[in-house]
C-alpha cells in the first residue's frame, strides 16, 4: 500500500495538465488598389523652341518616372528614342518652326498639339489625344 501511495504521489507530481493550444492565427491579406499613372498623359511636358539655333527641345521632370524605359518621340517625320527615367530632356537640333502655327509631336504614342507664339522660348501645349 505504501508503494502504491508513493507511486500515485510521484505520478501526480510528474503529470501535467494538458496545455491549452490556441488555434492558428489566420493570415490577413490586404488588397490595396493602386491607380496606374497614364503615361505620357500625366507628364508635365515642356516644349521649347530656340530660333537662333534652330532647335526644339522636349523637357520633363525625369526623376519622377523611374523604370518607364525607352519611348519614341516623333516630330516632323523624325523618330527619336529617349529614356525618361535616365534623362529629363530631348534636344532636336536643326528644326525650324513658325510662330502661331499648330504642330503635333507624338510622345509615346500620344499626339501632343502645341504652338509657338513667336516671342517666348516656351511653346504652349494646346492638348493631346
Amino acid at each position: 500500500m505504501k508503494l502504491l501511495l508513493t507511486a500515485l504521489t510521484l505520478f501526480s507530481l510528474t503529470t501535467k495538465a494538458p496545455a491549452t493550444v490556441n488555434p492558428p492565427v489566420k493570415e490577413r491579406t490586404t488588397t490595396v488598389a493602386t491607380r496606374q499613372s497614364s503615361f505620357p498623359r500625366n507628364v508635365n511636358w515642356i516644349i521649347a523652341y530656340f530660333p537662333g539655333l534652330p532647335m526644339v527641345s522636349l523637357n520633363w521632370p525625369g526623376t519622377t518616372y523611374p523604370g518607364i524605359g525607352p519611348i519614341q518621340v516623333i516630330f516632323q517625320g523624325t523618330t527619336y528614342t529617349v529614356d525618361p527615367s535616365n534623362v529629363s530632356y530631348l534636344l532636336m537640333p536643326g528644326i525650324t518652326i513658325s510662330a502661331n502655327t499648330n504642330y503635333t509631336m507624338k510622345i509615346a504614342g500620344v499626339n501632343y498639339y502645341f504652338r509657338w507664339d513667336g516671342s517666348s522660348g516656351q511653346c504652349t501645349i494646346t492638348g493631346h489625344d
